[in-house]
């Protein structure tokens, strides 16, 4: 039997040890309590962060419904004084154009060819905003109020005695003359201007009052 070469080189096996059980270290409380309430605060103010967060988008949400129901001019009723005194006058404004035509001197007045125009004009305006929306026609109602109201009131600063050229002819002791026979403003003009701007500017009053009460019910 042949025995096997002993190598010198080769280093002898170290015998192995047994592994020793580990030991168990519990934690220090002192050490990882504060850590624990350190996860615990962050966690809550970061709640609390978004908590509140959530309330200012929720605030922010009702305020702007809010403000749209009392902005809003499509959903406005058909019954608001400003839109019914819009439709109204506009009738009124457009038929009075249309008679004017034919009846110059109506109610003393001095209606000419322009003068009835302008009239016709207004009244087929007032009458598309009427039914367009609450917004437009306050509008509408604001400018036209104050036109017509600068109108009748400059026209009794400025008017002069003067025998008018259309119209009622008699002589007119606050006539305004713009361009003779053209335009002509005489006391009753001046007395249908102010009594049109009261109106307008009346309705635009009572139409943002009712949105108003409309809005606090809502």
């Amino acid at each position: 039997m042949i025995e096997p070469e002993f190598d010198r080189h080769r280093q002898p096996e170290k015998p192995k040890r047994p592994n020793k059980p580990r030991s168990f270290v519990p934690p220090n409380p002192e050490v990882s309590r504060p850590e624990v309430g350190t996860n615990i605060d962050s966690q809550s103010k970061k709640n609390t962060a978004i908590k509140n967060a959530n309330e200012h988008l929720n605030d922010r949400g009702k305020q702007k419904i809010r403000q749209a129901k009392i902005t809003e001019p499509a959903v406005a009723p058909i019954m608001n004084p400003v839109r019914v005194m819009c439709l109204a006058l506009g009738i009124s404004l457009f038929s009075l154009g249309l008679i004017g035509f034919v009846v110059r001197d109506l109610a003393q007045a001095h209606l000419s060819y322009w003068h009835n125009m302008i009239h016709v004009a207004t009244g087929f305006g007032a009458v598309i905003v009427g039914y367009l929306g609450y917004q437009v026609s306050r509008y509408f109602s604001l400018v036209f109020g104050t036109v017509y109201g600068l109108l009748g009131v400059v026209g009794f600063m400025v008017g002069q005695r003067v025998i008018p050229g259309t119209g009622n002819l008699t002589e007119d002791s606050r006539l305004w003359v713009l361009r003779p026979e053209v335009l002509e403003f005489g006391t009753a003009d001046h007395i249908i201007h102010i009594c049109i701007a009261a109106l307008f500017l009346f309705g635009a009053y009572l139409g943002s009052k009712s949105l108003r009460r409309n809005s606090r019910r809502a």
